[in-house]
């Protein structure tokens, strides 16, 4: 795999430079990304356009009878087992190609290696850390909805308080833990990638908020203009289907390698401000060196990473 071309400190990288970066990595391991996305693209949109096609041609025959609910009921029971199908084959397609996306993002990173067999293991320990992150969040929400009925019965303007605190809490917490996934991929355990993600987060919040609101605009692009691809081909709703997904699907690994770049730029940036500091995972190591300020100065890349 060829790395991504760093040209100054990751410490210093700025969001442009990571979106210049993530096409360059993209093209030089094109023959890395391009066929699992074909593949998925071609299993995915075809499974999608016959899934979709059998359910409005089944639910058709009821758009001059809407009041037979019954009918329709029973038509739903009957695609159900091959709707859930449906759903588990993109489910199992959507993790084996996001832990391609992810291994090739990480595994581009300065210093590191990544084989068949990291990428899988690393695959299997982001699936437990969903399930741990899924059994935290169950009890949290029902507590939540507790007090907001609580809250409700008291006072509405303590509701009214209480639902954006909750939504601002979401939110920080799942911004400072937005490169938990990156970490379990660039080999720390389930745990400690959770707590070097909050540790290289800290005092960089408004930096990743501002880097993730970037890609959502850019991810929002390529949803309107997978739109306009299936609107344009509405006459042929197959090829309209596998360009709108060729589209999200090549974008989840340009959005992956970015992410990637923005870990390895905050790891470096705690690096810096705390020299010879142990991060969650890893063995203590020196800070890299600091980039030299001057028109004509080269900002220095830091020593390989250890094997963590």
């Amino acid at each position: 795999m060829t790395p991504i071309p760093l040209r100054v400190n990751p410490a210093f990288v700025t969001l442009g430079d990571a979106l210049e970066l993530a096409v360059a990595h993209l093209r030089a391991n094109a023959a890395i990304w391009l066929l699992p996305t074909a593949i998925y693209t071609l299993v995915s949109g075809v499974l999608t356009w016959a899934a979709f096609s059998a359910i409005a041609d089944r639910f058709a025959q009821y758009r001059y009878d809407p009041e037979n609910v019954e009918a329709i009921r029973q038509a739903f029971l009957d695609n159900l087992p091959g709707l859930v199908g449906f759903v588990l084959l993109l489910v199992i397609g959507g993790l084996a190609l996001y832990s391609i996306a992810m291994a090739l993002a990480v595994g581009g990173l300065p210093g590191r290696r990544m084989t068949a067999d990291q990428a899988v293991g690393a695959g299997l320990r982001t699936i437990a850390l969903g399930i741990l992150y899924v059994l935290v969040a169950i009890p949290v929400m029902f507590a939540l909805v507790a007090v907001g009925l609580l809250a409700g019965r008291a006072a509405l303007w303590l509701l009214l308080l209480l639902i954006p605190a909750a939504l601002f809490g979401f939110a920080y917490v799942a911004i400072r833990l937005s490169f938990a996934l990156y970490a379990i991929f660039d080999g720390v355990g389930i745990i400690d990638s959770v707590r070097l993600s909050w540790a290289i987060s800290r005092g960089g919040m408004l930096r990743v908020l501002g880097w993730l609101l970037a890609i959502g605009a850019i991810s929002f692009g390529i949803s309107i203009v997978g739109g306009i691809a299936g609107t344009a081909f509405a006459e042929v709703p197959l090829l309209g289907t596998l360009i709108s997904t060729l589209l999200t699907t090549a974008f989840q690994f340009y959005t992956a390698i970015v992410v990637a770049i923005l870990y390895e730029s905050q790891r470096m940036r705690h690096m810096f401000a705390a020299p010879g500091s142990i991060l969650p995972g890893g063995p203590a190591r020196p800070a890299p060196p600091a980039a030299e300020h001057g028109p004509s100065a080269e900002p220095l890349l830091p020593p390989p990473p250890p094997a963590w």
